[in-house]
């Protein structure tokens, strides 16, 4: 009989299960157990370990799904041009997710990223987390983010958004908005900030992590009904002069004031054009009050006197007599219309 307490050694990590001592078939899956894992000591002795990590992977009651299992794993250096031991574990261990129904826990799922990240597989980490086949945390995310720095652009555009999806899924929002400023994305940023209720001090925390004149300037401007800027110009400013990005507060305050002074131009140009259009409007009309004091017959010799030049009416009176037939009659004429024209 086995006690009540049944101790299995597997290469010296214990894996501890609790069985009925007057219960037949509790005895035999004890010793099923028991061979399941001398079974995987022997495969692992005989550097088969591809076999012994898919046989620890789809072990019963995962035994040997573990923290020590993994351990031992990771205690094998990798031959040449051979995938590491740990990392043939981690993927077996991953791939049979779908059949025991789980990820495996946080810290599992943090050696497995480890391992994965050490050999550059960041397209095998991209995959389970896109099949939901780890734990999330948010040392996962300081692990995906940790290792983007110092990369090529290329691992940053992947490694970054990983690292983000892992902050939002564990509600670490400063890392997150992080992260996306880090992308450029700083719209976003606000908005996420703006739906996690962000306070002034998380916002301050993000333009220090991750400093930009983009960003300096959002805080800064007026959002929402109240029309009022997340931040005080004077708050961001003196925050990044006190860092070693206190260039970014100068060019701020440069930038403010060219947009001052461009809102003040703006304003003068405005205000001179009404002013003009002002005045144009009362001269009209002290022009059409003048006007209308005059007497009507004033005002109709104005109109005639406007209209018709005074050679036409000279032309108009003339030609009459200038068809006369009499000599005497168009001499009288031609000084009638010098008589005129001096006029």
């Amino acid at each position: 009989m086995y006690s009540s307490f049944v101790t299995f050694y597997a290469g010296g990590d214990v894996i501890s299960s609790i069985f009925d001592d007057d219960d037949p078939s509790k005895e035999r899956e004890a010793e099923m157990l028991l061979e399941y894992i001398e079974h995987f000591n022997e495969l692992f002795e005989e550097g088969k370990y591809k076999d012994a990590a898919m046989h620890a992977a789809s072990s019963p009651k995962g035994i040997l799904r573990n923290c020590e299992t993994l351990s031992r794993f990771r205690a094998i250096h990798a031959r040449t041009g051979k995938l590491p031991p740990l990392l043939v574990y981690c993927e077996a261990l991953i791939s049979s997710v779908p059949a025991v129904g789980s990820p495996p826990d946080a810290e599992t799922s943090l050696e497995c990223v480890k391992s994965a990240l050490s050999e550059d597989r960041l397209d095998l980490v991209m995959h389970w987390l896109l099949q939901e086949r780890l734990t999330c945390s948010e040392p996962l995310g300081h692990l995906l983010y940790n290792y983007t720095q110092g990369k090529g652009a290329g691992i940053i555009s992947k490694g970054l958004p990983l690292a983000e999806a892992v902050y939002t899924l564990v509600e670490a929002h400063i890392q997150a908005a992080v992260c996306m400023c880090k992308q450029g994305k700083v719209q976003a940023m606000m908005d996420y900030a703006i739906n996690a209720e962000f306070e002034k001090d998380m916002y301050m925390g993000v333009l220090v992590a991750c400093p930009s004149i983009a960003l300096a300037e959002v805080l800064i401007q007026p959002r929402g009904p109240p029309g009022k800027p997340t931040l005080s110009v004077g708050t961001v400013v003196f925050e990044l002069l006190q860092t070693e990005n206190y260039a970014i507060g100068v060019q701020l305050l440069d930038r403010v004031y060219r947009s001052i002074q461009a809102e003040n131009e703006k304003m003068y140009r405005t205000e001179a054009r009404a002013s003009k259009k002002l005045k144009t409007e009362q001269a009209k009309s002290r022009k059409t009050t003048r006007y209308s004091s005059w007497p009507s017959e004033q005002r109709t010799s104005a109109v005639s006197s406007a209209t018709v030049p005074q050679s036409a009416r000279a032309r108009v009176v003339v030609k009459p007599v200038i068809r006369s037939t009499n000599v005497q009659a168009r001499a009288d004429a031609a000084k009638a219309v010098k008589i005129r024209l001096r006029l």
